[in-house]
């Protein structure tokens, strides 16, 4: 089983919630489990639906969980770099993630890896995007 550490559970959906969103959304979720050889330790689910109401839904990094034992290992940053290769490959020019802001959160890593906020909210979570190639 994958757990977070204890003062990470209120910042992200547990992977039993995201598989249900995927389950339900088929069309525009795209879940994926992240192993080190034989081992989890983590998951990553994104959103495309390009013509989707909700512009966020676009090109979207959903929910990404790595376990506790293996955060500050690089998982965490080969997933979103694997994601946004996957996003550009689909045609998209961002890609797009919200998250909550302030203390234990991950702001810093999200901001380390290119993503900045766009100044928009979604559900009291601060939205931030990654360009993915020139335009």
């Amino acid at each position: 089983m994958l757990r977070l550490r204890a003062d990470q559970d209120d910042l992200v959906a547990p992977v039993a919630w995201s598989l249900a969103d995927a389950y339900t959304m088929p069309d525009i979720a795209w879940p994926r489990l992240i192993y080190d050889r034989d081992q989890l330790v983590g998951f990553i689910m994104a959103a495309f639906a390009p013509g989707h109401d909700n512009p966020l839904f676009h090109s979207y990094l959903w929910r990404l969980n790595i376990g506790a034992e293996h955060q500050g290992k690089g998982y965490g940053r080969f997933a979103v770099e694997e994601l946004c290769q996957e996003a550009a490959r689909r045609g998209h020019h961002w890609l797009r993630v919200s998250y909550h802001a302030g203390p234990g959160g991950p702001e810093m890593f999200y901001q380390r890896l290119g993503f900045r906020p766009t100044g928009e909210h979604n559900e009291g979570e601060t939205v931030a995007e990654r360009q993915l190639f020139q335009l």
